[in-house]
């Protein structure tokens, strides 16, 4: 039944929106070269998805709520935002935070600035696949606070960072 269920959300993720109207301007004359138009269009169907997604953040099954962090981070709106920031901050799955912090990259909502801050002042603590996320999120945020955590994570030596690199 789990194994259902998440092949159900990751189709849902496939038609929870719409590619927008062809115009002629995007993928009109070399598709291999270039992806498809990201999926932004609501349509009649894309609440209802939303609804579902928004349930799975909250789910017991971290694969559920990485697959709803996807696609709620591909065209967030303030509900999406704010589970994706608590997800990101708090999850208890590492996968589930990184897709929370990408999507949140990719949407460069702005009350997630600090939430990386932080998570870069943890960078020696935490898992390193959260730390590439955080540092990788970074400069869709910018500002002061993130720019000092992110050079006192270059200029810091011997807290563990360099194993990274060997990774």
């Amino acid at each position: 039944a789990f194994e259902s269920r998440r092949l159900a959300a990751n189709s849902l993720d496939l038609i929870f929106h719409k590619e927008p109207e062809w115009k002629g301007e995007w993928w009109a004359y070399h598709p291999a070269k270039s992806p498809p138009p990201a999926r932004t269009r609501a349509w009649e169907g894309t609440s209802e998805a939303r609804r579902s997604f928004l349930e799975l953040m909250g789910s017991a099954r971290a694969e559920l709520r990485e697959v709803a962090a996807v696609a709620l981070g591909e065209a967030p709106d303030a509900d999406a935002l704010a589970a994706l920031r608590r997800a990101a901050s708090a999850d208890t799955s590492v996968p589930a935070r990184v897709a929370a912090l990408r999507g949140l990259a990719g949407a460069r909502d702005a009350e997630t600035g600090p939430l990386v801050a932080n998570l870069l002042g943890q960078a020696g603590k935490l898992d390193t696949e959260l730390t590439r996320a955080a540092i990788s999120a970074a400069p869709s945020f910018g500002g002061e606070n993130l720019t000092k955590a992110v050079a006192a994570l270059v200029d810091q030596s011997g807290d563990g960072l360099e194993a990274e690199s060997r990774l």
